[in-house]
């Protein structure tokens, strides 16, 4: 029975110790108890060790991470040090609801032939609390990790390990896109199960800081996973098309309206839309256009990069 298994259940942590100790608490309080808890301390500034001690907790495992990696890195040493049968990662500036675990559990029990297993999420932004909708239940999931990189958040994630001892850990050359690259990979090869419940609270703040927020580096990982699959996206247009559209914008609000253009431009040759024409039509004279209707909104804009 899997319930006499264990989960290792790994944090990274950067910089943040008291927003770490409301989520090693979310996962204290589970109802599903046989687990490890590792935390990965990125922080140079604010270690969390204090905070990680003052829990007292034998199930967890504190490591300072000195080899200056990114999240991914810090989940990759996690996932080296893990002991479970299965992996589930949590972010340190979100929780878990107290029968996340337990749920992922029993539906690995019901579908022993799935790889991974992935929930729904209450995202809580400025403007209000949103709750998404996934499947529910085992399928092929390939399709969907191509065609909608949001669609498997890494703090829903539970995975066994033998398929991480198949497929490989996270590709720490990817500056973004990570997790994303990862689970195409995993959902390329291993069915999946959605548990459509949301079990997570995710902070999409616009005062919060994350991890490899930076415009440049996540333009350079989107281009970098269209190119890792471009064969397969070619086969796709319209799903090539959207991931494009959102390339385009990330130059656009990184101010290199050139490039911008280019990209655009490309987008309208796959899949002509009047709404991305528009956006086309936005980035002349400089992004004169975008920068207008920013003001309008109140907004400010980024300088304009070569």
């Amino acid at each position: 029975m899997i319930e006499n298994s264990k989960i290792s259940v790994i944090i990274v942590t950067y910089n943040r110790p008291e927003s770490v100790k409301e989520a090693i608490q979310s996962v204290l309080d589970q109802t599903f108890k046989d687990f490890e808890l590792i935390i990965i301390d990125n922080g140079v500034k604010i270690p969390a060790k204090k905070i990680v001690e003052s829990f007292r907790d034998s199930r967890i495992k504190y490591i300072q991470n000195n080899k200056n990696t990114d999240c991914a890195g810090g989940k990759n040493i996690g996932m080296k040090n893990m002991r479970g049968e299965f992996v589930a990662f949590l972010d340190d500036d979100d929780v878990w609801l107290p029968d996340k675990l337990e749920l992922q559990v029993q539906a690995f029990e019901k579908n022993p032939e799935a790889g991974f297993c992935f929930t729904a999420v209450t995202q809580i932004f400025d403007h209000g609390i949103i709750d998404s909708i996934i499947p529910e239940g085992v399928g092929d999931y390939y399709e969907r990790t191509l065609s909608n990189f949001s669609g498997f958040l890494s703090v829903t994630l539970m995975i066994r390990k033998e398929v991480i001892d198949d497929i490989g850990f996270m590709d720490e050359a990817f500056p973004s896109h990570t997790d994303i690259e990862w689970i195409i990979r995993i959902a390329k090869k291993y069915k999946g199960i959605g548990v459509n419940k949301p079990l997570v609270k995710v902070m999409s703040l616009g005062s919060h800081n994350q991890m490899g927020s930076s415009m440049d580096r996540k333009i350079t990982g989107r281009e970098m996973i269209l190119n890792k699959y471009k064969e397969e996206f070619e086969k796709r247009p319209e799903v090539l098309a959207k991931h494009l559209l959102m390339l385009a914008k990330f130059y656009r609000n990184n101010g290199q309206y050139k490039k911008a253009k280019e990209i655009f431009n490309k987008v309208n040759k796959l899949d002509f839309k009047i709404s991305v024409f528009a956006y086309y039509l936005s980035m002349y004279f400089g992004g004169l256009g975008y920068k207008f209707f920013r003001i309008l909104k109140g907004k400010s804009f980024p300088k304009t990069k070569k």
